[in-house]
């Protein structure tokens, strides 16, 4: 229990830090789905210019339309595989890419036959001067029905065209290309007009408007799990700094403890040092009075040097009793330095007659 704020804190971290990184992914990852949905955004912009200028008469060939339908699909295949097409996106996806389809097909084959009754007009000379006329007339009247898209001028068109391939037909004996000149204007009375009808649904396609919005949608998401990550992080380093502070503040209490019982147990080694010494000090000064008093009485001279031996020893005991005190006080910083006097030979005499006996001990041992 001792760690029990230390051990929730590092719990809210983890957490908070499996909260941020699951934010973080998920940021990450609505990133991404509002890149490719742009992306399919602007494809699908590409596109359907180039599909509604695909009839065109400057525009010879669809290579760059047939690019921008790849990168739509590239753009559509990515999300498909990503799962990030919803229900409405992929029946707007269906719709136009088979309204493109379906116009392309027809456009490609009416620019066919529109170039083919060009090319006759260009090579209207090799005929006689009635079929001249007759394809002329046509000519512009084909080029009258590329060139709008009103009913009105359509159905005009259409019933002068009908009597123009009345009048071709006349002419396919002298030349074979007539007859193919009809078929072509035929396939034109056809097809110009539901090749213009499928443009309408190009134009008014609602996957633009469901990509822009399904894109706001994912911005939103964006900055709401944003702020979500930074909030997270937030409270991560907020905790981190305080587990850390906890830690420190712990450590110091610690060491405060640990030194407070350092201090105490000399204290407490000191005191007993001091006890020690002043209880066998007591006895010792005994025995240096009791020496100083036999020494004062008449003895023999063995008598006398046995007794000035003792009372060296005892000097020598107090000695290292004081000794003691004094390491006593080096600890508490309250030790004194004193200078006294004394005499080296006398010192000397003393030494040899503790150590000699001793020595004399060990020698015959």
């Amino acid at each position: 229990m001792k760690y029990l704020f230390e051990g929730a804190i590092l719990g809210l971290i983890w957490w908070i830090g499996a909260q941020a990184i699951t934010q973080y992914h998920q940021l990450q990852d609505t990133q991404v789905a509002m890149a490719l949905k742009a992306r399919l955004n602007r494809a699908t912009t590409e596109l359907s210019l180039e599909t509604l200028s695909a009839m065109d008469s400057n525009i010879y060939h669809f290579d760059r339309h047939a690019q921008k339908q790849l990168e739509f699909e590239s753009a559509y295949n990515e999300l498909l595989a990503r799962d990030l097409l919803s229900d409405e996106m992929s029946l707007a996806v269906t719709h136009f890419h088979d309204a493109v389809d379906t116009y392309m097909q027809l456009a490609s084959m009416l620019k066919t036959s529109y170039r083919y009754i060009a090319k006759q007009e260009l090579e209207k000379d090799a005929y006689s001067t009635q079929a001249q006329l007759a394809v002329s007339k046509s000519a512009a009247l084909v080029s009258n029905l590329q060139v709008t898209n009103s009913h009105t001028v359509v159905e005009v068109v259409r019933e002068q065209l009908m009597r123009s391939m009345t009048s071709l037909e006349q002419f396919e004996q002298e030349s074979r290309s007539f007859r193919v000149m009809r078929l072509h204007i035929g396939f034109i009375l056809e097809n110009a007009l539901p090749a213009s009808n499928l443009l309408v649904p190009i134009q008014n396609s609602t996957l633009s408007t469901a990509i822009l919005r399904e894109t706001q949608h994912l911005s939103e998401q964006v900055d709401t799990v944003y702020w979500q990550m930074t909030r997270s992080i937030l409270f991560l380093l907020v905790l981190v700094s305080l587990l850390i502070i906890v830690v420190l503040l712990r450590l110091m209490s610690d060491l405060k403890r640990a030194n407070a019982q350092a201090n105490q147990a000399a204290e407490t080694k000191s005191l007993f040092l001091s006890n020690m010494s002043h209880e066998i000090r007591t006895p010792m000064n005994g025995i240096m009075g009791l020496t100083d008093i036999l020494l004062a009485t008449e003895l023999t001279s063995v008598q006398r040097n046995y007794l000035e031996k003792v009372r060296f020893s005892a000097n020598a005991l107090t000695t290292i009793i004081n000794d003691i005190l004094d390491f006593s006080k080096i600890e508490s910083k309250k030790l004194n330095i004193e200078q006294t006097p004394f005499q080296f030979e006398e010192l000397l005499d003393n030494l040899r007659s503790l150590i000699t006996p001793i020595a004399n001990t060990k020698g015959s041992s």
